[in-house]
């Protein structure tokens, strides 16, 4: 596994490296702020500019011993604050920040990473403002938040706040690709905000839903009393039935196409139903699914469909 922070940036890589090239300097301390979207990169980039400055050779090369202990975040001149509970980042903790600057560094070179820094308390603020507005020499602060607005007035005054725009489609694919052996789920870019974090959650809430709509479509068709489970609240709403129907199509299709050619992979209780049965099923669905989009009752047109076809070799028994 690559120990080089700059393997990992997918995008953000032309302002680190102008960052870097400024605060490798003697001599130079910032006060930096890095805000946009969770989950494009803010902290990633924060650790890859660290990296770059302490490193041996100053390049973030990934292979020294600097590289090494940064990359595990356990490296002497690199400290990082994080708020330990929900009650925020405190006082205490920015006491460790001045007993942290007050060492002497052999690389000279001192790095404060303050995460969520929209958390610190009034008190943790007022502890660290003096460092922020003059900090040490060769000392970097990087502070991490959504916003400028999210920061307490006292610590936005003096920050230098750089924006990290969303993320592009390709940089969301690049690092799917990293991540998940399935393919990218086009449909979600919309609406991720071009955060990697929400493609994520957005991916795993439609698999949950996923699998209970699997569930719900197999005991549609196995459950002699699927009429008196509780199913209905789920798909009462038009838009959400219209889904569940094309979700179903969708499993039944891919079904036969198994059946078929063993490459396509399938429901294994839906692909072991018989042509016909498949066949029949998905012509029946289709048309419940275009009575719904017309403005037909959800509900009531499962129930019918459940009363119609109770004694079919495909349904209940």
């Amino acid at each position: 596994m690559s120990q080089r922070f700059l393997d990992l940036l997918v995008e953000h890589n032309s302002l680190i490296e102008n960052l870097s090239v400024e605060l490798i300097e003697p001599k130079t301390s910032a006060s930096l702020l890095f805000f946009g979207e969770n989950g494009i990169g803010r902290e990633t980039s924060a650790m890859t500019l660290a990296q770059i400055i302490l490193c041996d050779l100053q390049t973030g090369c990934g292979q020294c011993g600097s590289c090494a202990r940064v990359f595990k975040k356990a490296h002497e001149s690199l400290l990082i604050i994080e708020a330990e509970t929900s009650s925020g980042i405190k006082i205490d903790q920015m006491r460790e920040v001045r007993t942290f600057l007050s060492r002497q560094s052999w690389q000279k070179k001192q790095i404060v990473l303050i995460k969520e820094a929209q958390t610190l308390n009034s008190g943790a603020a007022n502890a660290i403002l003096k460092s922020l507005e003059e900090p040490p020499e060769d000392c970097i602060f990087i502070l991490l938040a959504p916003n400028p607005g999210s920061l307490l007035p006292t610590i936005r005054s003096r920050v230098r706040a750089l924006l990290f725009k969303p993320l592009t489609a390709e940089a969301l694919k690049t690092l799917w690709q990293r991540n998940f052996p399935t393919a990218f789920p086009q449909k979600l870019l919309p609406l991720c905000n071009g955060s990697y974090e929400n493609l994520v959650a957005l991916h795993e809430a439609e698999l949950q839903t996923s699998s209970a709509w699997q569930d719900l479509l197999l005991q549609f068709l196995e459950n002699p009393d699927f009429l008196v489970s509780s199913w209905r609240e789920e798909l009462k709403e038009r838009a959400v039935a219209v889904e569940f129907f094309a979700q179903a199509l969708t499993w039944i299709h891919q079904a036969l196409k198994a059946q078929v050619n063993p490459e396509f992979s399938a429901i294994p209780r839906l692909q072991a139903r018989s042509p016909e049965e498949l066949d029949y099923l998905f012509k029946k669905i289709l048309k419940i699914h275009q009575e719904i989009k017309q403005s037909r009752d959800s509900v009531l047109a499962l129930e019918g469909m459940w009363v119609e076809n109770r004694n079919q070799s495909w349904g209940m028994q």
